[in-house]
């Protein structure tokens, strides 16, 4: 918004308060965002989406559960190096099994790589996947989360306070970055270090989360 354009709205009789506010609205309108990403700490709000399979999953439905949150695209490569090491597929089957709400969300806008319904049900089927996969094509629940990178983890406890956010691991296709990631609880620098497995233990136990924040690692969202 320009000074001139400031003025044209005070000069109609609307006053600086509304004019502020016209502003953010048309900024929201334009697909901007002046809300702050939840973080660590903070309650995250109710959402909904629906999965490939044309099922919702509401957040507040599954409260006094643990939610893990995947961000997804099956053409990405780090996804790819994951799930061809079963990393991600096998431990978000056991954590399915283990009665905890594991979700996989794609983001990726319609057009974008990996997006849309029938490239995810292929994904499904090639990698072995167990869980739920949702789509956010609009991008309003990972900008939420700002969810930059897939994959991008969070976790979210039983009362809805998200308690994880950053990478899976400390290894980038394969690779332990003993420079950038912080060694485990009990682990030495060097060690692969599953950061949302150790989380969710943490949690579990009632413990304190060593690790809430790692720097998220992968191919860049599509909004």
């Amino acid at each position: 918004m320009t000074t001139g354009f400031l003025n044209l709205v005070r000069i109609r009789g609307l006053g600086w308060l509304p004019a502020l506010v016209f502003m953010a609205w048309c900024c929201v309108a334009a697909g901007g965002s002046s809300l702050k990403p939840v973080a660590v700490g903070e309650a995250v709000p109710d959402f909904t989406l629906t999965d490939i399979d044309g099922k919702s999953h509401t957040l507040s439905e599954y409260k006094g559960k643990v939610v893990i949150l995947e961000w997804f695209n099956p053409q990405c490569p780090y996804v790819i190096d994951q799930y061809t090491k079963n990393t991600l597929k096998t431990f978000g089957n056991q954590m399915k099994q283990a009665g905890v709400v594991y979700l996989a969300v794609n983001s990726g806008a319609p057009g974008q790589p990996g997006s849309g319904k029938e490239a995810n049900a292929e994904a499904r089927e090639r990698f072995g996947i167990r869980f739920p996969i949702l789509l956010d094509e609009e991008g309003k629940v990972g900008r939420m989360l700002d969810a930059r990178f897939t994959p991008q983890m969070f976790i979210i406890d039983a009362r809805g306070v998200l308690r994880y956010s950053g990478a899976i691991d400390n290894a980038p296709l394969g690779k332990v970055n003993a420079t950038t990631y912080p060694p485990g609880k009990g682990k030495e620098r060097g060690e692969l270090v599953n950061y949302v497995r150790q989380a969710y233990d943490e949690i579990k136990a009632g413990e304190n989360v060593t690790t809430p924040t790692t720097r998220p690692y992968g191919t860049r969202v599509k909004y």
